[in-house]
């Protein structure tokens, strides 16, 4: 196998592995969205955190931020 072939088939490999990666970590975010979709609708209230803070936002604009969240992970 001539060295341009050896380099192309590494460079393929190192996109696979680059690709995998990605869709690993899309798939974890999409697991936690799916949760935390289950745990709003069993909470009574709901809260978001923005940057070191933690505050409250009514349970609609958290469902709706979350299934955006969903729809661009799928």
């Amino acid at each position: 196998m001539s060295s341009a072939k050896v380099n192309q088939l590494q460079l393929l490999q190192q996109n696979l592995e680059s690709i995998m990666l990605h869709k690993q970590q899309i798939e974890s975010q999409l697991a936690e969205v799916n949760s935390a979709l289950t745990q709003l609708e069993k909470a009574e209230k709901s809260y978001k955190i923005l940057g070191k803070i933690m505050v409250t936002v009514s349970k609609e604009e958290l469902n709706h931020s979350l299934n955006e969240q969903k729809e661009v992970a799928e």
